[in-house]
This record gives C-alpha cells, sequence and structure tokens, in this order.
C-alpha cells in the first residue's frame, strides 16, 4: 500500500511551487508575441493602413494599440521597466490625462528600444490612449519595436517573479478613482487583450487575402 505524502513532502512541493517561474507557465504566450512580431515586420505601409471595415481600426493602429496597452498594464500598473520614482510619475500623468505623443517623441522612444533602454512611458500613448487612434500609422520597422520592447518587460517581469508573487495587490489611481488587482489579473487580462486583438488583426488581413500567423 502507498504510503500518504509526509507534512514535509507537502512543505517542500509548496516551496517549490512558490519558487518557480511564471515564465515556465506562459511560455506558449512568448511564441505567440513572436509570431505577431514575425507578421508585421513583412507588411507594407500599404498593408498596414488596410481595415476590416471603414469603423474599424487598420492593421497598423491594432498593433500600436497592444503596444500602448501592455505598456500601461506592465509599465504604468506593474511598475515593470521603470524605477518606482518614474512609475509614480506616470501613474499621476495618467490619472490627469496623457496627452497623445507627437511623432518626435514616439519615435525617440522607439530609437531608445533599439539601443536597449526601453522607454515605456513614449509607448503607453502609442493608440491616444484610448481616445480616437492618431491618423499617423507607424511604419513596421517602428512597431516591431515597440513590440519587441513590451514584451520584453512582460517577460523580464515572469522570469523574475515567482508563482507566488502572482497574490501580490497591486494598486493603481485614474482620477479620483483606485483601483487594486493581483498580478494574476493583471497577466490574464494581458492575455486577454493581446490575443482579442491578434484574432482581430488575423481577421483584418485575411479579409484582404493576406495570411496572418495562426495564434
Amino acid at each position: 500500500m502507498d504510503k500518504m505524502p509526509t507534512h514535509d513532502a507537502n512543505t517542500a512541493n509548496t516551496a517549490n511551487t512558490a519558487a518557480a517561474s511564471p515564465a515556465s507557465v506562459y511560455a506558449g504566450w512568448e511564441e505567440d508575441r513572436r509570431l505577431l512580431i514575425a507578421t508585421i515586420a513583412e507588411l507594407s505601409d500599404a498593408e498596414l493602413a488596410l481595415r476590416a471595415a471603414p469603423h474599424l481600426r487598420t492593421v497598423g493602429h491594432l498593433a500600436a494599440h497592444i503596444v500602448a496597452a501592455r505598456a500601461r498594464m506592465i509599465h504604468w500598473i506593474l511598475g515593470e521597466g521603470a524605477t518606482a520614482e518614474a512609475t509614480a510619475e506616470a501613474a499621476a500623468e495618467a490619472a490627469e490625462g496623457p496627452e497623445v505623443a507627437s511623432d518626435e517623441t514616439a519615435a525617440g522612444g522607439s530609437v531608445r528600444a533599439a539601443a536597449g533602454g526601453d522607454d515605456l512611458d513614449a509607448l503607453t500613448v502609442w493608440d491616444g490612449f484610448d481616445r480616437p487612434a492618431p491618423l499617423t500609422i507607424r511604419p513596421a520597422a517602428e512597431l516591431v519595436l515597440g513590440l519587441e520592447a513590451t514584451g520584453r518587460a512582460v517577460q523580464q517581469a515572469l522570469t523574475r517573479w515567482t508563482l507566488g508573487d502572482l497574490a501580490q495587490i497591486v494598486e493603481w489611481r485614474v482620477g479620483d478613482e483606485v483601483y487594486s488587482s493581483t498580478r494574476q489579473r493583471m497577466i490574464w487580462n494581458l492575455i486577454r487583450h493581446d490575443y482579442f486583438h491578434h484574432g482581430e488583426l488575423a481577421l483584418t488581413l485575411g479579409v484582404h487575402g493576406l495570411a496572418a500567423a495562426a495564434f
């Protein structure tokens, strides 16, 4: 007859779970982020301007929105990719309603991303911060840099955290309202948001006879 697990064995299993990296749990997401980058990298300016319908976002705006939403969640809310002071300043600006970055400012953020010094603040407003998308459609190379920078910030956090860290509560303010959530919930929000717009982007390309990665 098999022996029941001892208390020491249960304790060891709990400790191993707490020390495990969320990066291994979400490994499939990292691969799909790479597939999205590969899709965007091959698109021309004309293809990035395509829409599934007149009232919907262009392919380029969808990619920019994915970048901006990731940056807001991982940087402003979860505090990754910057010092605590920089994150606090970004959160305060978000509460006031940040303005859309100029092309010059946004391009500067992309240059810093390429150099390895990711400027996630510049990326947070690539989509107009949930206002109507700006008319300018960023070129594929710039979108790729934004996707790489935000994906890198996500992956670094998941690699550094343990599974136990996912239960940590984070708080953020929007105007006079204070919100709270666990890291786990915010990561799920990021995943759902990514895949929702991955699907929208793939549909848009498919409508126009263009291939997209099968996520």
